[in-house]
């Protein structure tokens, strides 16, 4: 059964690189298809065009800004005056100028200095929910920084002690891929994905092959068994 399975393989390989329709369907497509699929296609959220309306002018709302445009994740396209600032915010996100616009109202500061909740706004563009859902992730991991950071800054204050850092703080680490690119999470399941299809395309293109030139009756007679044959058909079958 070896020795007829090599001796096909041997047949079938001859005729692939014959014909040169072939050859571009095995050397050339897989390449372009890993090229496409691994690497022009990309999850990664970076330099998002961001307009910031700081309403407050204090060191407080413009740490909290510095910390969005030093992230890598946000890059400050403007800033946004008091005057009509909802008329201005709402034409740069229909016109697609900016993605996301980071607005902190008047008494920011005083809201942290006095303990109580200080609230941040953030509108998305929520055309690309996959984007906005990355872009809202990267936000919240900031501000929850930097709330964590004035936590810390309060209690010192008001303890007159030295205060250590948080004693818990959550970190995730990756052990593959620790700058988190997704390609090097795509170009793996690219490969296995095109080499499972070029396996079923050429077993299908064999046997019409065969078909076409009028050589299946000769394959029938051949040495080789029924059912080694029959694989290859079955699978083209059930592809379809």
């Amino acid at each position: 059964m070896h020795e007829r399975l090599k001796q096909m393989l041997r047949k079938e390989f001859r005729q692939i690189f014959r014909d040169p329709r072939m050859r571009t369907l095995i050397l050339l497509s897989p390449i372009l298809q890993m090229m496409l699929f691994g690497y022009a296609v990309s999850t990664d959220v970076k330099q998002t065009p961001t307009a910031i309306v700081d309403l407050d002018h204090t060191p407080a709302s413009r740490e909290l800004a510095a910390r969005f445009t030093s992230s890598g994740h946000f890059v400050l396209v403007g800033m946004v005056g008091p005057e009509d600032d909802a008329a201005q915010v709402t034409r740069l996100l229909d016109r697609g100028d900016v993605a996301v616009v980071l607005r902190m109202n008047r008494g920011f500061q005083a809201d942290l200095s006095s303990g109580r909740t200080a609230r941040v706004q953030m509108l998305l563009d929520g055309s690309d929910s996959s984007t906005a859902g990355v872009v809202l992730s990267y936000a919240s991991t900031i501000v929850r920084g930097f709330s964590q950071d004035r936590l810390v800054d309060r209690l010192r204050r008001e303890t007159g002690a030295r205060v250590p850092e948080l004693p818990v703080r959550i970190e995730s680490r990756a052990w593959f891929n620790e700058n988190r690119e997704s390609r090097s999470y795509y170009v793996p399941a690219v490969i296995a994905m095109i080499v499972s299809l070029i396996t079923l395309m050429l077993t299908g293109m064999a046997v019409v092959r065969e078909s076409e030139i009028g050589t299946m009756e000769q394959l029938m007679v051949s040495p080789i068994r029924p059912v080694e044959l029959d694989r290859q058909s079955t699978r083209l079958n059930s592809s379809h």
